[in-house]
């Protein structure tokens, strides 16, 4: 796959389609690809092509798809400036896997673009990005189904306060969503399926607070891959299937992270979450349950060492009242501890 060719193309068709729109538009029905550029409620009555199908240039604009397919060879819904209260809702975006690189391109160049809804979106056969959102606060997308992806399902950068619900990404190749310099980001009801070369999810720098809830993973490569920066996110009451060869990934090279929170989810097989540096990555572990047989007797969760020779049942782990982090060094930290503290004393 040739994508600096699709890149290019994408960029001819961003200037050849939109360069000759002389006229501003009129809101109400529309039955053909242009730009919204005035305030108001568009409503499509019939299934569109162009490159760029749809480049929004003001705030306050509604589009309503009515069940309608847009069919780009570049980009579904294009939006580069720093509009607000932006709708689009009932869409079918569909590609066909040699042109169509973005699905929605959401992506100020210059300040935020804020209180925007997203909602019943369909988007099949995209390359690149599916839904590409950058520079994007306090908005909402939900009710979005997106199948067979090259490149990313989700892309979200730098982006802050924003709520994601009832996403369903099928046959991603790579990775379903990448969050990079974004925090405080709500996601619900979140399945992704790959193809058993993909991840699921991956954090990276600077991505904080971010909350998962009801995840489901299937058939990847890795689950969810942490990289450096990445603090204080949460998963909660999720699953990851065993058809997920590394559940997760702590990735940290550099920086490392802490307080990554992982609770009352089904989590897959044990002794495949891996890191590459368990002293820089530092994690909590409540209440979750795993694969049977993969779990060791002997492991520690606690933070202050203090119960590693109590075993916890084999399928669930019984938190106690303070933190758990995950793992710890075990009964060599408590002799390495001792001894330091025998030192101190002399």
């Amino acid at each position: 796959m040739n994508y600096k060719k699709i890149k290019f193309i994408s960029i001819f068709f961003l200037f050849s389609f939109n360069f000759f729109n002389l006229y501003p538009s009129t809101p109400g029905p529309i039955s053909s690809c242009q730009t919204l550029d005035t305030p108001g409620v568009y409503t499509l009555t019939d299934n569109v092509t162009a490159g760029i199908c749809f480049t929004i240039t003001s705030n306050d604009v509604y589009l309503n798809c009515d069940d309608y397919t847009i069919t780009p060879t570049s980009v579904g819904v294009y939006m580069t400036s720093s509009y607000n209260n932006l709708s689009v809702a009932n869409c079918n975006i569909k590609g066909n896997q040699a042109f169509s690189v973005y699905g929605f391109y959401l992506v100020p160049v210059s300040g935020t673009s804020n209180y925007n809804l997203i909602e019943n979106i369909s988007f099949s056969n995209v390359i690149f990005q599916g839904l590409q959102i950058e520079k994007t606060d306090d908005s909402t997308f939900r009710n979005i189904n997106l199948y067979n992806t090259t490149s990313r399902g989700i892309y979200l950068s730098q982006s802050d306060y924003n709520n994601f619900s009832n996403l369903y990404l099928r046959n991603i190749s790579t990775y379903g969503a990448t969050i990079r310099f974004s925090g405080n980001n709500k996601f619900d009801n979140f399945t992704i399926i790959g193809d058993s070369t993909s991840t699921g999810i991956i954090y990276t720098i600077s991505s904080n607070n971010n909350i998962f809830n009801n995840i489901t993973f299937y058939n990847l490569s890795i689950g969810i891959d942490l990289f450096d920066g990445a603090f204080s996110n949460y998963l909660n009451n999720s699953y990851i299937d065993e058809s997920v060869i590394i559940p997760i990934n702590f990735n940290a090279y550099f920086t490392g992270f802490l307080n990554n929170t992982f609770s009352n989810s089904y989590l897959g097989n044990f002794s495949a979450i891996t890191s590459y540096n368990w002293t820089d990555t530092p994690s909590l572990f409540y209440d979750n349950t795993f694969l049977s047989g993969t779990v060791p007797s002997n492991e520690c969760f606690d933070n202050l060492n203090l119960t590693c020779n109590i075993p916890y049942p084999v399928i669930s782990l019984a938190i106690p009242t303070q933190n758990s982090a995950f793992p710890i060094q075990g009964l060599f930290s408590i002799m390495l501890s001792l001894f330091l503290i025998g030192l101190f004393l002399r």
